[in-house]
């Protein structure tokens, strides 16, 4: 058909799905992994927990899990942005005062749970750090 064209395909044309289609299909969720550090210990990474880092990006990023990651600033650093109401408000430093913050992330997707805890605890033991794992709604 060219485009503008307003005949609609036969019927015979149309695809129709079949078990085997469905057999095949993967529901795939996407992962929020959260690097967890620490005030009290080191909070950037070693260059031998980099070259791990490396390794497994380019592990997962082979296999298809990988759809980014990224580390992300210390929280001194952070900004909270209130609008709610249109108050305009501006903040300097983090929404929470603890030890722990969230220093990078791997953004993942999986076809199960079990599939994203194996991989969680593969990037624990390359950076060194704990993951917080979280669904996408």
């Amino acid at each position: 058909l060219h485009p503008g064209s307003r005949r609609r395909p036969s019927s015979s044309r149309l695809r129709r799905s079949t078990r085997r289609d469905r057999a095949n299909y993967r529901r795939v969720v996407r992962y929020l992994f959260a690097v967890i550090a620490d005030t009290t210990g080191t909070i950037t990474a070693s260059d031998v927990e980099m070259e791990a880092i490396d390794a497994f990006n380019n592990r997962i990023e082979a296999a298809g899990y990988r759809v980014m990651a990224a580390g992300i600033a210390t929280p001194d650093r952070s900004l909270l942005v209130d609008n709610r109401d249109q108050r305009g408000i501006l903040s300097n430093g983090p929404a929470w005062e603890t030890h722990q913050f969230m220093s990078g992330f791997w953004i993942i997707d999986a076809d199960s749970e079990a599939v994203a805890t194996s991989l969680a605890m593969d990037a624990s033991a390359a950076c060194n750090r704990t993951i917080e794992i979280r669904p996408f709604l």
